[in-house]
């Protein structure tokens, strides 16, 4: 019997769900996880309105324009990741994050995978995103899908911002 538990466990351990989070619990945990994503940054992002983007969470990222992904593993909030529109046929990535316990099993790209899809799916051509010098494993994951650097498309103080596009 023990053994036959310690099964069901790896197998809710392992079970993932990838989501648009509707539920006020669903929401929460997407804050908490931007939360964790600010925290990882070591920067304030107060300078894109963080504030007001949890208080009002899905809103920039609501449907039909944008999308929000919340990703659990086991039930558990893992990770998560945004769309928003920028400009006619043109998109946003935002808030693209795994949690620590969680990094190393290719989530990154499973979440990277189905925005661009979604973002295929709204009809954008293309998609765009700011990130930092110092976030190794991102840059990585972003040059591997096809993310082309470009100069500056919005306003980000923060030293080391890099700026990325990609056509769909």
């Amino acid at each position: 019997m023990g053994e036959s538990t310690a099964e069901s466990a790896m197998e809710k351990e392992s079970f993932m769900e990838l989501l648009v989070p509707e539920s006020s619990k669903d929401l929460e945990d997407v804050k908490e996880l931007f939360l964790r994503y600010e925290k990882s940054t070591g920067v304030s992002l107060c300078f894109q309105g963080f504030q007001e983007e949890l208080d009002h969470l899905p809103g920039k990222y609501g449907e039909p324009e944008g999308v929000l992904l919340l990703l659990k593993i086991g039930g558990k909030a893992a990770g998560c990741c945004a769309l928003k529109p920028l400009e006619e046929k043109i998109c946003e990535l935002k808030r693209l994050f795994v949690i620590e316990e969680y990094r190393g099993r290719g989530l990154s790209r499973i979440l990277m995978e189905r925005i661009l899809n979604e973002a295929r799916r709204r009809g954008y051509e293309k998609i765009r995103l700011d990130t930092l010098a110092v976030m190794k494993p991102a840059l990585r994951l972003y040059k591997s899908v096809g993310f082309e650097e470009i100069s500056a498309y919005i306003y980000n103080p923060l030293p080391g911002a890099l700026y990325f596009e990609k056509v769909l």
